[in-house]
């Protein structure tokens, strides 16, 4: 098979199609990165192969086929190097047609998956570092979507400010750490549901803070319902604006009290919507946390990674 003959928009399309990820499912690899070598470029070590073969001695070729159709995107496939060398072998006797769509199908609902959901990337950015916790609607949650995981009963009435909490408040983050959060952007929701109400959104970036509390316990005095007393955190993007209230008994640290009410944070977590009106989504946050910078996730992995090499010496 040769696979020079792709032009360089179809490359392109099929690359960008899969995510930069070999479609082979027992793979999967990246195919894309930074060079090591390099500090401004970056390398690809996929290929877009050729289903039926562009040539007539190539694998799985077909005579009816058009020239055209033989240099379409329709005809393409990304693989890692390696996988692109396998499936030709013996004349590709070993990869029929049909297997290579489904494997190319399958890539790129992932990739669209991972582009809607961007659960990891929220995940990743906020639960090492939790402010606040709706247990309630986390348990309901788990219930919800028939996930494997119980969390701990530590703070099923609020989280306690009168004691040591580290240990449990360690074993929540690592079972949200595992939790999935099917989810599309808020953004996204707010553009493409008229009544997005119970949808489960994601949210990332700069938010104001409103009548947060003095305390976690600053609550008595607050009608929770009510949006113009409610605690709560907000942005805006476009037209459309996002508006978190939230209980203070699950803001998890005095800490975290203050991240909410110095203006302005930087967060990211989930949401389950409440209700739309006009342009302004009303939605229950699930987790909020803060948002690393990639910066700092960076160093936070060097130097686990660090630790964990010391560990195995």
């Amino acid at each position: 098979m040769k696979r020079g003959h792709f032009p360089k928009a179809v490359i392109k399309t099929l690359m960008v199609r899969s995510g930069g990820r070999c479609a082979r499912p027992e793979c999967g690899r990246a195919t894309l990165g930074p060079s090591n070598v390099q500090s401004d470029k970056g390398q690809v070590l996929g290929v877009a192969a050729h289903i039926r073969a562009a040539s007539p001695n190539g694998p799985r070729f077909d005579i009816s086929q058009s020239e055209e159709g033989r240099h379409s995107a329709e005809n393409g496939i990304w693989l890692c190097e390696s996988c692109a060398a396998l499936v030709d072998k013996n004349q590709g006797v070993d990869f029929p047609i049909n297997i290579l769509r489904t494997w190319k199908n399958a890539s790129e609902r992932a990739a669209l998956e991972h582009l809607y959901q961007l659960s990891d990337s929220v995940r990743d950015n906020c639960v090492q570092s939790l402010i606040f916790i709706n247990v309630p609607r986390l348990h309901h949650h788990l219930a919800l979507t028939q996930q494997p995981f119980e969390l701990p009963h530590f703070f099923d009435e609020g989280i306690p400010g009168d004691r040591f909490i580290a240990p449990e408040l360690y074993s929540f983050q690592t079972v949200i750490g595992r939790m999935r959060f099917p989810a599309l952007t808020w953004r996204e929701g707010a553009q493409e549901f008229d009544d997005p109400t119970g949808l489960i959104v994601s949210f990332e970036g700069r938010f104001w803070t409103k009548n947060g509390p003095r305390s976690r316990f600053d609550r008595m005095e607050r009608d929770l319902t009510d949006l113009s007393t409610a605690p709560q955190i907000y942005t805006k993007h476009a037209e459309f604006r996002l508006t978190l209230p939230y209980d203070p008994r699950f803001v998890t640290t005095n800490t975290a009290c203050v991240e909410l009410t110095r203006g302005h944070c930087t967060v990211g977590g989930f949401a389950s919507v409440k209700f739309r009106k006009g342009n302004n989504i009303v939605a229950s946050p699930l987790i909020i946390g803060l948002k690393s910078t990639p910066e700092g996730r960076a160093f936070r992995d060097a130097m686990i990674n660090h630790q964990r090499t010391i560990e195995f010496r």
